[in-house]
């Protein structure tokens, strides 16, 4: 906002009166007259573990108590608005079935009409809350043209019979027999390399057995 205001200045001009003259000039102050609201998430701090059907807790504080604000979670994660108290504490339940990996949630408040303050995100890593008892690995084995990428899914079968997508959970690990014929990432995508074989090893527990095939049509 722009703040305006007139100084008083000598004429260097005689004017036909005894004595100086004045002229009104207008400065503009390019100052603000309201400080910008700030918005942050206090807790969960970031990158905390959170499990498949917990509730999590979001704090948050505002530099304005009158401030309405809403905590935003990355699908499937959901939304939460402004509670009837000062304590500014939301409640975000993470869906059961949601796959595990990092999701972002981040704070939004409204001070002013159409003049909304955003939080520094922050993000939390869903993982389950024990081990699987058995793993699934989709497909079960990759034949490949050099220069093919193809993806893995990890599922996990847990003691209470239900399964779960750990494709992205931080604890998940693909390890290539052969980086030089079937290059892995840390997110499961295998990469041909060279024609050959090769296995990749995931969780130390299941191998999927890998062939890459020479690619004619590769310039």
């Amino acid at each position: 906002m722009v703040r305006t205001a007139w100084a008083p200045l000598k004429n260097e001009f005689p004017s036909r009166r005894s004595g100086p003259a004045l002229v009104g000039v207008l400065i503009l102050l390019n100052a603000p007259l309201f400080a910008q609201p700030s918005i942050r998430i206090t807790s969960p701090a970031d990158g905390a573990v959170v499990n498949p059907g917990q509730t999590i807790q979001v704090k948050v504080e505002a530099s304005d108590p009158l401030m309405k604000i809403i905590v935003i979670g990355w699908n499937p994660l959901g939304a939460a608005g402004t509670p009837p108290f000062s304590a500014r504490q939301f409640s975000i339940t993470v869906p059961p079935r949601t796959p595990v990996g990092l999701y972002g949630v981040t704070a939004v408040g409204t001070f002013r009409p159409r003049e909304p303050v955003y939080s520094q995100p922050i993000s939390v890593d869903v993982e389950p809350a024990t081990p699987p008892n058995r793993l699934t690995v989709e497909p079960a084995m990759l034949f490949m043209l050099v220069g093919d990428q193809c993806g893995m899914i990890v599922i996990g079968k847990f003691g209470d019979g239900s399964t779960l997508d750990i494709t992205r959970s931080r604890r998940t690990t693909f390890i290539s027999s052969a980086p030089g014929i079937a290059e892995t990432g840390a997110d499961g995508l295998v990469t041909a390399k060279a024609p050959g074989s090769a296995s990749i090893l995931i969780n130390n527990r299941v191998k999927v057995p890998v062939t890459v095939r020479p690619n004619k049509w590769a310039r």
